[in-house]
């Protein structure tokens, strides 16, 4: 199955600069984000991207490659004037909808070249895809610009600490960790790197979460090994992409990386299928 129509990582909300600080701080601070994301095959090679989405509810109000959902504190909430996402169609000030929140653009990744559709980030070594997020607007009664504001990701790391895939219920493929639930699917995956506003840095590892309600591991399995679909959500798990939530918070140092694997969440698995198919 050829990789499918994807939204380009092109498509920008607006880059607007602000004034670079005048002295350097350190950028400290908890920030949430919300989006929505399909994992694509790209074939049966075990090769697959991050496509990042605007295709889905939630979040309803803002769209936006990702959305601000919850209330940013420290240096985002002073420099970006963040507060939490809402729609206020009561308000007087707002005709028809008062809409409050902040929106940016998120950068498709994947582990090969895969066009001008995704960036390439390889698991479990030093990187620099710069701008990974970027883009911040913030939305109040209308739009304004927010900052210069950007993470740019040095590490896409691999986990640690849980058998390898296809263990169940919860396993380990590279950068990602896969618990079977009863209502599907939840992965979950780290990105280490640094949010940069002119002279100010801070060092960040943002955690996302993504659930797939209604798919099993077995079935993800079947796919990226037999059938080549996408694993998203929806009708029979096609329909639409999957919500994620991502949390970044402040680190103490960027560890050192671990051994390259594939991206892939079935790198491993075609692996050990084509070793089977040998014997």
């Amino acid at each position: 199955m050829g990789l499918r129509s994807v939204l380009t990582a092109g498509l920008v909300v607006g880059l607007l600069g602000a004034a670079v600080p005048a002295h350097a701080v350190t950028i400290t601070g908890n920030f949430g984000i919300a989006g929505s994301v399909t994992y694509d095959t790209m074939g049966l090679t075990g090769d697959a991207g991050l496509d990042f989405q605007t295709t889905l509810p939630p979040p309803t109000a803002i769209t936006g490659p990702f959305t601000e959902v919850t209330a940013a504190t420290g240096y985002f909430s002073s420099v970006l004037g963040m507060s939490q996402l809402r729609v206020d169609s009561a308000s007087i000030l707002c005709a028809p909808v008062c809409i409050q929140g902040t929106v940016g653009q998120i950068l498709n990744i994947s582990d090969i070249p895969a066009g001008p559709n995704y960036t390439v980030a390889p698991s479990g070594v030093p990187i620099n895809v710069n701008g990974f997020l970027r883009s911040f607007i913030t939305f109040t009664n209308s739009v304004s610009a927010a900052s210069g504001l950007v993470f740019n990701m040095t590490t896409f790391p691999n986990q640690s600490g849980f058998p390898p895939c296809p263990s169940s219920p919860v396993c380990e493929e590279g950068p990602f960790v896969i618990q079977q639930t009863a209502s599907g699917l939840t992965v979950s995956f780290n990105v280490i790197g640094q949010f940069v506003n002119g002279a100010d840095v801070g060092d960040y590892t943002g955690t996302f979460t993504v659930t797939m309600d209604g798919l099993s591991l077995a079935e993800a399995a079947n796919r990226l090994l037999v059938t080549g679909q996408d694993l998203a959500c929806g009708a029979n798990n096609t329909a639409q992409p999957c919500a994620f939530a991502a949390t970044f918070t402040p680190t103490a140092a960027i560890p050192e990386p671990a051994t390259l694997l594939t991206f892939g969440v079935g790198s491993l698995l075609v692996a050990r299928a084509r070793r089977r198919k040998k014997q």
